[in-house]
């Protein structure tokens, strides 16, 4: 079973989680940037077979990898709390919890001021309830 939160202890890595979001988003937005430029040259090459495509290819590719490695350390540090990614775009967290003898995710989003709402593990994030 995952390290269960309390929810004073959810709500005191807000401030934290809200600022490994924030650091992330560069790196995914480049990441996506790079992953477009990638399948652009990668569609270039099969359409024609372009040799300097294919050279760009390899360096976007390494640079695809650094900045996956990047976001990846990030992730990490998150998981490496106990803390449930379930969306890295939206910044979508979730904290095993115990309610009343069950287990719950205290739920929060990227931006809300602080830790507000608890989800049933089938419920997901459409069952959020305010705490």
């Amino acid at each position: 079973m995952p390290e269960l939160f309390t929810i004073q202890q959810a709500r005191e890595l807000i401030p934290w989680l809200q600022k490994s979001f924030d650091a992330m988003q560069p790196a995914i937005d480049q990441l996506d940037h790079i992953r477009q430029d990638f399948l652009g040259k990668s569609n270039h090459i099969r359409s024609n077979g372009g040799g300097k495509a294919a050279e760009e290819m390899t360096q976007a590719k390494e640079i695809l990898d650094h900045a996956q490695k990047g976001i990846d350390q990030m992730v990490a540090s998150i998981v490496d709390q106990g803390v449930l990614i379930k969306s890295i775009e939206t910044g979508l967290f979730d904290f095993p919890s115990m309610m009343d003898g069950n287990l719950i995710y205290l739920c929060w989003l990227a931006g809300e001021p602080e830790l507000m709402y608890w989800h049933t593990p089938d419920s997901g994030f459409a069952g959020r309830q305010s705490l």
